[in-house]
């Protein structure tokens, strides 16, 4: 048996897949981030409501960051059990 086939390898596949599909879903939630202030600034550093200075981009921004600790949080749990499943 080679060392590509060998069932390490074998797992760390589909996990190496997961892993690049959970890194687009973050590069478009960054994205849309970084666009909605390229197209309009002025809505994102709008206040929630009047009198409040937390801001239509904190909020936004703590959402990117909540998504990205989400994305690895799911990505261990589903890489481990694959792993776990091929018994590596």
């Amino acid at each position: 048996m080679s060392a590509i086939d060998s069932p390490a390898s074998i797992g760390a596949l589909p996990a190496a897949r997961l892993g690049w599909l959970l890194a687009a879903v973050q590069a478009v939630i960054y994205g849309s981030f970084v666009t909605a202030f390229m197209l309009d600034p002025s809505a994102m550093t709008r206040p929630l409501a009047p009198g409040m200075s937390v801001t239509v981009a904190t909020v936004f921004g703590l959402c990117v960051v909540f998504s990205t600790m989400a994305l690895v949080g799911v990505y261990v749990l589903i890489a481990n059990r694959i792993a776990s499943d091929r018994g590596a």
